[in-house]
This record gives structure tokens, C-alpha cells and sequence, in this order.
């Protein structure tokens, strides 16, 4: 019988101990009927989720085709009953986007709101949210981060098979701003097994509905009948409209950009043979998340009214490109940290982080 990988076994226990379990209690497998499961079912199309109500039943069918080929079902019968009444389910409506288009000015006004109202929040659910538009990955891969997972030193962050969606080892180049956040939760939770600790559970992560209560708290709504909308899935989105299609990006190739966000790779066939482990394009990628990362900070001072440090050469409207903003360091050039444009506040604050002098030359020229 085909197997279960762990993240796929774990998502269809959830589904069970969430929605099943409370509902049928300890009922022995041939005194269930019909009638218990639409009872279950009828509460999870209720809430909207109709495609988890399928799955579900799918699932059902299949624990059930089990115990009778396993000679624990009495009857069979409600094998074919149950097949039939998910033909008959309603069907899932159309997935709408998990990210509605934002002008630069709402991305900066969004952002900037994330760091005024940090204290309002845990400092687990504040950095979380701060570091989410930074890496690109969905919520639960960012609530559940391990700090085994991370080197700071080289910038990555190396996630299990087992915690992603794909179900393959992925490699998150780390953009000096996200390092940066890692390091400012670190005294907190360092000594723990996860970053993000749970305040109310024992040696559990925060949830992501932490996340979209934060963001409902600073005014988005869930929808776009209710206007100001935005979810934390959101920031993916985000990140893949930028890079596809923002004028300062179109250097990128669409490749790096599908597989920072591990995406699977849509022409089978063409993955057949284009192999990728988790640091395929780890070099254009790191250069990628930096580009992008720089601009959401660029976005991000205009809404406070002001410049960040390294855009004082260069206008705002310079974007992307790093020769205008920060100069071209020259080859073989003997460069102090005092040569660029950090301030003296800024390196002061750097070494306060631990950067060096070298540090501080790369991350102005890089």
C-alpha cells in the first residue's frame, strides 16, 4: 500500500482530530451511519471549507475500504452510501487570490505599520510578522521555525522535508534585515527548541492565527468587501507580484523566483530532468532576497517620510538598482567600513549586533 510522508500524514491527522473525532467520540467503527457523518461534515461546509469537507470524506472512504479489507467492517454498505454522498457534496467554490494588489504606498504604509504597532503584540508574534515579508514563506513554516534550523553565520535557514508543503528539503537565503530580526528574538528564545514560542502551550510554537489576529488588530480586514484587506499569506503574494512583474526586477528569472517561494515546478517533464536540490540557485537567490528586501526598507521609509541610509545617494525612485543607490565597489579596492554611507549611529548600532568592519563594507556594497 502506498505510504504517507510525514507532512501529508500530519495535515490528514489534523483533519481527522479536528473535525471527526470530536463528533463520532468512541462509536464503534460499524455503528457509524450516514447520519453521523453528515452531521460532522455539515459544521465544516458551514464554515466555508467545503474542499476540506471533501477531503475528508475521502479520507473516511478510505479508512473505511481499510477495516473491510482488513475484515473489521460487519458491512460494507457504507462504503458505496459514503461515495455517493460526496459526488453529492457542494463543490468547493473558486480559490480567490490570498493577495490583493497593493500600490507601493500601501506596501510601505503596511509595513511600517507592522513596526509601529510591534509593542502591542507578543515579541514572539512581532517578529514573526516583521520577518514574514522578508522570507516569503507561508505562515505555518514561519510560526513553526526551529533554531536548529538556522545559521546565522552564513545567513540560512535549512527547513525539513517534513515541515513543508512540497515535501522537500528547502534553503532560505537570509537577507541581512531578516538575520537582523533572528538576532533580535534570540535572548528571548534562544534557550528554547522554537523561535517563536508558544506564551500559553509547553514546548509548542505560536500559532498563525497569532498572525492574522495581529494583522486584523492594525485594521485589514479578511476580505475585499471589507476593504482594507490583507491576510499574512499575503506577503508570498506580494513577493511574486513584485519580482514578476515590478520594472526593477525583470532581471531576475522566473526559475529563482518560483523556487524561493518551493513552488513545485509546473512542466512535469521538464522537472523530470531539471534535477534541484535545496541549494539549486542559492547564489542568485541570496542576491534576490537582498534586492528585495532593500526595496520593502525603501518602501517602508517613504511611508515614515524619510530615507533610509542607503538611498542617500541615489533618489527613490532609483528602485532596485544597486550601482545608483550604494556605488559599484571597485575591483580590488581597499575599502574601511567608514568609506561608505552607513552613518556613524549605524555602525555604532552594527557593531552593537556583532557585524564587523568587512561586514558593514558588504552589506553597503553588496
Amino acid at each position: 500500500m502506498p505510504e504517507w510522508d510525514d507532512a501529508h500524514a500530519k495535515r490528514q491527522k489534523e483533519r481527522l482530530t479536528g473535525n471527526i473525532f470530536p463528533a463520532f467520540g468512541d462509536i464503534d467503527i460499524n455503528a457509524i451511519t450516514m447520519v453521523h457523518i453528515d452531521k460532522a461534515l455539515a459544521v465544516v461546509i458551514e464554515r466555508g471549507a467545503r474542499e476540506t469537507a471533501q477531503r475528508i470524506c475521502s479520507i473516511l472512504i478510505n479508512i473505511f475500504e481499510y477495516a473491510d479489507l482488513m475484515g473489521f467492517m460487519e458491512s460494507p454498505i457504507i462504503i458505496s452510501r459514503l461515495t455517493r454522498y460526496r459526488k453529492e457534496m457542494p463543490k468547493p467554490v473558486a480559490k480567490r487570490h490570498l493577495y490583493k494588489e497593493m500600490s507601493e504606498k500601501e506596501i510601505g504604509v503596511l509595513l511600517k505599520a507592522l513596526d509601529d504597532f510591534k509593542g502591542r503584540w507578543t515579541l514572539q508574534t512581532s517578529v514573526a510578522l516583521r520577518l514574514a515579508p522578508y522570507v516569503m514563506l507561508r505562515p505555518a513554516e514561519i510560526c513553526e521555525a526551529e533554531w536548529e534550523e538556522l545559521n546565522l553565520d552564513t545567513a540560512e535557514w535549512y527547513i525539513p522535508a517534513a515541515r513543508m508543503k512540497m515535501s522537500r528539503d528547502h534553503i532560505v537565503p537570509l537577507p541581512r534585515q531578516a538575520v537582523e530580526l533572528f538576532l533580535e528574538i534570540r535572548p528571548f528564545s534562544g534557550g528554547n527548541k522554537y523561535v517563536f514560542p508558544s506564551p500559553r502551550k509547553h514546548n509548542a510554537p505560536i500559532s498563525t492565527a497569532s498572525l492574522l489576529q495581529a494583522i486584523r488588530r492594525i485594521g485589514y480586514a479578511s476580505t475585499k468587501e471589507e476593504g482594507n484587506s490583507f491576510c499574512t499569506h499575503g506577503f508570498r503574494g506580494m513577493a511574486s507580484t513584485t519580482l514578476n512583474q515590478h520594472p526593477n526586477f525583470q532581471h531576475l528569472k522566473h526559475d529563482w523566483i518560483e523556487f524561493q517561494l518551493a513552488h513545485a515546478q509546473a512542466d512535469k517533464v521538464r522537472a523530470a530532468y531539471n534535477i534541484l536540490t535545496p541549494r539549486s540557485y542559492i547564489i542568485e537567490r541570496r542576491k534576490m532576497v537582498q534586492e528585495y528586501a532593500n526595496y520593502l526598507d525603501r518602501l517602508k521609509a517613504a511611508a515614515a517620510g524619510q530615507q533610509t541610509g542607503r538611498n542617500e545617494a541615489g533618489s527613490f525612485s532609483d528602485g532596485m538598482n544597486i550601482n545608483v543607490i550604494v556605488g559599484k565597489l571597485p575591483a580590488q579596492a581597499q575599502v574601511r567600513e567608514k568609506d561608505t554611507g552607513w552613518s556613524e549611529a549605524q555602525r555604532e548600532q552594527m557593531r552593537n549586533q556583532g557585524y564587523d568592519g568587512i561586514d558593514m563594507v558588504n552589506a553597503w556594497y553588496s
